[in-house]
């Protein structure tokens, strides 16, 4: 039994002593939806997921009694098809370092002010949209930081993102006193930031097109817009607020894109071992200036 299903399943406190319901079975508060990737009940009103895809499973999501929707992936938020289904949706963008005191107040506000299901996600659901779910339990239901933790490690997020882990090790909700985040539908995010995440998605539909042996109708195109975002990354670094090996490893990975470039679409074999050096490369790169 995982200890989602065991924190839904034992309530931690009673209501009376905490003024909020833990569901005492899986019922329905416990169901899965399988087609939102890692969708994950924490507490009776909080849930993790990895970004929903399309009005279809905005509208599962709204169907399974959610109300509100918290992006904190860097991400534009889907606002149209979430509004398409009814529901609220929110942007409140983290890093993989780390859920700032700004964001942690921020969902204490959310907590506060609705009282209907709130689903967290982040793009897949491992790490940002788990550590924030954790830290949003917390207050909500006074969840005890080991249990909090426990949800991270259910969750597969990495070790590697040591500020995730310490936010939750260390969090204390009444020694919280940082000003909210704005409540925004689309937060401002760092250019670098949002030119990262589409790089994600274009190596993501990438490799689900070599896998699936479809490459060659699509990949040319992709191919070209993974090496200008790469190139577009370089431009963005150049003002001076990023390091120099930054900036090196984004001119390296562009021209191993280009070489990719050059690799036959007909051997799929060989474009799956030069994503997996680039991607090797990336994580690389993420463990020295993102994590």
């Amino acid at each position: 039994m995982t200890f989602y299903r065991k924190l839904l399943i034992v309530p931690i406190y009673s209501a009376s002593l905490i003024g909020v319901s833990v569901l005492p079975c899986f019922g329905q508060g416990g169901r899965s939806l399988p087609q939102v990737e890692a969708f994950r009940p924490i507490t009776s009103r909080i849930y993790s997921s990895g970004e929903p895809v399309g009005v279809a499973q905005f509208q599962q999501i709204a169907a399974h009694g959610i109300e509100v929707v918290i992006s904190v992936d860097g991400k534009v938020p889907d606002q149209k098809a979430a509004a398409k289904a009814g529901l609220k949706y929110l942007h409140l963008p983290i890093g993989y370092d780390g859920v700032p005191p700004s964001v942690q107040a921020a969902l204490r506000q959310v907590l506060t002010e609705e009282s209907a299901p709130i689903l967290i996600h982040c793009h897949h659901g491992k790490h940002r949209a788990p550590a924030a779910a954790a830290v949003a339990a917390m207050l909500d239901v006074h969840l005890p930081n080991d249990q909090a933790l426990q949800l991270l490690k259910e969750a597969g997020t990495g070790t590697e993102y040591k500020g995730l882990w310490r936010d939750v090790r260390e969090f204390d909700a009444g020694k919280l006193k940082a000003q909210p985040a704005p409540l925004l539908s689309e937060a401002k995010v760092d250019a670098l930031v949002r030119e990262m995440s589409h790089l994600d998605e274009s190596f993501e539909t990438l490799e689900k097109l070599v896998t699936s042996g479809h490459a060659e109708s699509k990949a040319s195109e992709l191919i070209v817009q993974i090496q200008e975002s790469y190139r577009e990354s370089v431009r963005l670094t150049a003002n001076g607020d990023y390091s120099k090996d930054l900036q090196i490893k984004l001119s390296q990975a562009a021209d191993k894109v280009q070489e990719l470039k050059r690799t036959s679409l007909q051997d799929p074999g060989l474009i799956k071992e030069a994503l997996a050096q680039i991607k090797q490369d990336c994580k690389s790169c993420h463990t020295v200036h993102r994590n």
